[in-house]
């Protein structure tokens, strides 16, 4: 009988990323040799539920799938908020922990990620010759963040429309490790989107809502 497991990881040391399954199950198996003991292994292991929703009510709060913990890849949690009628919604991040927009630059990732062209800056490059092309590498101190927002957050992102309908104007997407200005709606609903890519995950973000002033 053919296996229906796909493979999601074979490893024989530290493992320092969470494994995350496509559905409800997972299968897990352990193999020792008749040579060595070792002190084995301890893993945890827990249910993350749906995401998103229809939210009618004066105050709340939304988090990325699991949050505090990891969130998982390939996320796209849709929340349409809506507040009586007559009052603006007003949305506050409290958590941004790296929605992974550029990454970090350097020795970790280099320009796996984040990587985008400078034209019109004025940059002048001696001894380049008819059609030869040069790459720039943006770099900063080892531990330091580049923080991208708006039309850079390619990967991880936060996108908010200002209405209840697909069509209603869609603001900057938040990504980065920044917290954002509290947003401020300019009917009674917003819709809330969260994606997420399937390579790097981070803890994601946690925002509160109320009804705000009125219109």
């Amino acid at each position: 009988m053919q296996n229906k497991f796909r493979l999601l990881s074979k490893f024989c040391e530290e493992l320092h990323t969470p494994i995350w399954s496509s559905d409800n199950s997972m299968k897990m198996i352990f193999f020792t040799d008749k040579d060595i003991q070792e002190q084995g292994f301890l893993a945890r292991f827990q249910a993350v539920g749906e995401c998103g929703g229809n939210l009618r009510m004066d105050k709340g709060s939304i988090s990325s799938p699991g949050f505090p913990l990891l969130y998982p890849p390939k996320s796209n949690c849709v929340w349409k908020i809506e507040v009586p009628a007559g009052f603006s919604v007003l949305l506050t991040f409290t958590t941004v922990d790296d929605l992974i927009s550029g990454g970090r630059y350097g020795r970790e990732l280099g320009c796996r990620e984040g990587c985008f062209k400078i034209d019109g800056h004025g940059i002048r490059v001696a001894g380049i010759q008819g059609s030869q092309s040069v790459v720039f590498f943006v770099s900063t101190f080892e531990d330091y963040w580049l923080p991208l927002e708006g039309s850079f957050c390619m990967y991880d992102y936060v996108q908010i429309k200002d209405g209840s309908s697909e069509t209603s104007p869609i603001l900057p997407k938040i990504c980065g490790n920044q917290l954002p200005d509290a947003i401020v709606s300019t009917t009674n609903a917003i819709i809330v989107t969260f994606i997420s890519d399937d390579m790097v995950h981070h803890h994601g973000f946690n925002a509160s809502f109320e009804k705000g002033k009125a219109i």
